[in-house]
């Protein structure tokens, strides 16, 4: 990932986080500690560029989000939305931010649905090292991101 990317990407996800999601974007200066389980979501979109974007936290950040963007107080029990549909949606609203900063309003892209799943605690670790990705901070929760693309 060029520097370039690096700094849109992180531009991006913080002013969608705290339009959407009411969260705090931050550059990691140390490792955080987190517990299981692990969300990975993502999306592909075509058109003027084609490629896919991957967002991968713990799941107490997606619980979090979801808290945000709900004002639900986190007593509330009886909630039917899963912590992973918050990260599918703040996925969603960050690609379609990143595709528009990136090739301005013109051109038009075709955006699948994201998809969410749990991954192991040993991908977690891999993930950490992968290159592919930016580490970025929401609210004192750790946050991976990947964008890869190209031009059609």
């Amino acid at each position: 990932m060029n520097e370039m990317d690096k700094k849109l990407i992180t531009k991006v996800l913080t002013d969608v986080a705290k339009e959407f999601a009411f969260m705090f974007a931050d550059q990691i200066l140390e490792e955080m500690e987190t517990v299981p389980p692990y969300i990975r979501a993502e999306m592909s979109f075509s058109g003027y560029y084609s490629g896919k974007v991957s967002m991968v936290c713990p799941e107490e950040l997606c619980e979090s989000m979801m808290n945000n963007v709900l004002g639900i107080d986190e007593e509330e029990t009886d909630i039917e939305v899963e912590p992973k549909d918050a990260l599918c949606e703040f996925l969603n609203i960050f690609c379609g931010n990143f595709l528009t900063a990136l090739a301005g309003v013109e051109p038009i892209f075709e955006l699948n649905p994201p998809f969410a799943e749990d991954i192991s605690a040993e991908e977690w670790e891999k993930l950490k090292q992968d290159a592919n990705f930016l580490e970025l901070s929401l609210d004192d929760y750790p946050i991976f991101i990947s964008v890869e693309y190209k031009q059609e």
